[in-house]
């Protein structure tokens, strides 16, 4: 089995278009992953820093200000410093600045909305605090300088209503609003700053999301031949007389399949961690998902932990659309119409807008799509659980039980024909 399985495998690694695809595909892999380390920011068309410049110091301003707590301490010290942007602009209104306090010499000091970020009072004193601020903002759902108004209970009972809409959003069950609140009651009382940007960009859709999109093109185009590169040569009903053309052939064609698509999402999950860990670092694993994501969903994860739970699901998910790619293209006989089938079904469920919450199951399903479950604000985060004897189960921990229930099927329903075909004949 060992040796048909490594024949199996060499067929799929040195046909020319498998090294072709992945080659184009990790390249843009690779692009993607690294494009927070590429290009530069201008102000008035003037240079301000290198994309790498302000990675660089948004790193040390955020490991300076990680491990503060959101209090009203915390909120009244960054209202007094984001003030100062209104002082600045005016004085370059007014025309109080000179050149030589300019971050670049010739830079036009008019007050257009963005010529206060050249200024030394902005990089130096204001600078600093953009990224907490901005993360503050975002743990509160708001935009703007709106957040800058709250005290320490207006800011909670702002995230306690964020919660309490979502449940309302989702028409939770009393028994998931319990299931919720139970969650909720475990989570300090109080938020925490952490710089994470890193696992801020790997859950959200530049990471897992954007990588499972990748991968299903990629696997759309390579696995479709795997069982039928015998019927395209006409040399099936050679292979299908041998005393292994049964099950073991099958098994074997089916291990080698699921073992190049293993490796080949960790290569390209590994391409995303290092371009990310180049441009933001790597701090922030135990940072709460709360503080990075979303202050309103309850369940006690850290960024870290998020990331992988997320990392286990593209991992299923590739193997899924592997398996289905492989079975289908077999059972229909035809890989163009397959790859038409795997990468059209991708942008179906992308582009049409999830179901309204009256349709029910449908709506609740339409969410466990991989590439849906991966998108944090519409699949993993949604807050409909599903019930288990004895156990509710949110759509991330239920989605392996479905994942591998359903590749068990479709692997069934392969070996089915697959066996057929050869009693049989064409």
């Amino acid at each position: 089995m060992r040796t048909l399985v490594g024949f199996e495998l060499r067929k799929i690694v040195k046909k020319r278009s498998f090294v072709i695809a992945f080659f184009v595909f990790m390249a843009i892999q690779t692009l993607l992953a690294f494009s927070g380390c590429l290009g530069n920011t201008y102000i008035n068309g003037e240079l301000l820093e290198t994309h790498m410049e302000r990675n660089k110091k948004d790193l040390e301003y955020g490991r300076a200000f990680s491990g503060r707590t959101v209090d009203e301490a915390l909120l009244r010290e960054i209202e007094a410093v984001m003030n100062k942007v209104d002082i600045i602009r005016r004085e370059l209104k007014s025309g109080l600045y000179i050149e030589a306090e300019m971050a670049t010499s010739n830079a036009d000091m008019t007050d257009d909305g963005v010529s206060y970020m050249l200024t030394d009072m902005y990089q130096n004193e204001v600078r600093p605090y953009e990224g907490i601020f901005d993360q503050i903002k975002g743990m509160a759902g708001m935009r703007g300088l709106s957040v800058l108004s709250l005290s320490e209970e207006e800011f909670y009972a702002h995230v306690d209503k964020l919660r309490e809409d979502m449940y309302a959003g989702y028409g939770l069950s009393e028994k998931e609003k319990k299931y919720w609140q139970t969650k909720a009651d475990s989570l300090p009382d109080k938020l925490t700053y952490e710089y994470s940007l890193a696992y801020e960009s790997l859950i959200h859709m530049d990471g897992s999301y954007m990588t499972l999109m990748l991968l299903t093109f990629f696997l759309s185009m390579v696995m479709v031949n795997v069982f039928m590169v015998e019927a395209n040569q006409r040399t099936d009903q050679l292979v299908f007389s041998t005393r292994l053309g049964r099950g073991k052939l099958y098994g074997a064609k089916l291990l080698a399949g699921v073992l190049v698509t293993f490796v080949v999402t960790i290569v390209f999950v590994l391409i995303d961690v290092i371009g990310n860990a180049t441009a933001y670092g790597w701090d922030g694993f135990h940072a709460s998902l709360q503080s990075v994501m979303a202050s309103w969903y309850p369940y006690p994860l850290s960024a870290g932990e998020t990331w992988l739970i997320m990392l286990g699901i593209l991992v299923l998910s590739a193997i899924l659309i592997a398996v289905i790619t492989m079975v289908l293209a077999w059972v229909i006989k035809n890989s163009v119409f397959t790859i038409a089938i795997m990468i059209g079904g991708l942008f179906v469920a992308r582009l049409i807008p999830v179901p309204p919450l009256e349709w029910g199951l449908i709506s609740q399903l339409w969410n466990m799509i991989p590439i849906n479950l991966l998108k944090f604000d519409q699949g993993f985060s949604d807050m409909r659980l599903y019930s288990l004897p004895g156990i509710s189960l949110t759509p991330w921990q239920f989605a392996p039980i479905l994942f591998v229930f359903l590749g068990a099927c479709v692997i069934f329903a392969g070996k089915m024909s697959f066996c057929k075909a050869q009693i049989k004949g064409r």
